[in-house]
């Protein structure tokens, strides 16, 4: 719980036991206390992974100094079927950035958005939370996902 004070946001798991007694995921909460608002997001296991990949693009972009691939990594940018809707899954990942002269582009938040049943968004994270959010999310998707399905690891099947 100390990373979570420090972070001022978290990401964790929603599992059950399924067949096997193999741990299956029901689905992601994330919570983020920001300046914007504080938030609590629900995602189903096909939108954390989206969440998780966009999340890739934009820390890769800005916080990886990357910066020369995507000059202009923002909402013009977003994929098409972001502009006026959610994506297929029913997610949507982008961030905010600033443009100074002669500088490249600084991140300023990332905002997700999710239409999930139990929670509909958008949360708000600052560029530290979103780069901790996507290390919980690639760890989460470590521990749920294998062999091409959502469910925990289960040696006798390697």
């Amino acid at each position: 719980m100390i990373e979570r004070r420090k972070k001022t946001a978290e990401a964790w798991p929603i599992s059950h036991q399924g067949a096997g007694h193999r741990p299956v995921l029901d689905h992601v909460i994330i919570e983020s206390h920001h300046p914007d608002g504080n938030g609590v997001l629900h995602l189903t296991p096909d939108q954390a992974l989206y969440v998780h990949s966009r999340l890739s693009h934009v820390t890769s972009a800005f916080l990886r100094s990357n910066h020369e691939a995507y000059q202009h990594y923002g909402v013009p940018d977003l994929p098409p079927d972001h502009v006026t809707q959610l994506s297929r899954c029913g997610a949507k990942v982008w961030p905010i950035s600033h443009i100074s002269d002669g500088l490249p582009p600084s991140l300023e938040k990332v905002v997700i958005e999710s239409d999930h049943p139990e929670r509909h968004g958008p949360l708000y994270l600052t560029p530290e939370q979103a780069d901790y959010i996507h290390a919980r999310l690639t760890h989460i998707n470590l521990a749920f996902l294998h062999e091409n399905q959502w469910g925990g690891e289960d040696s006798r099947g390697q």
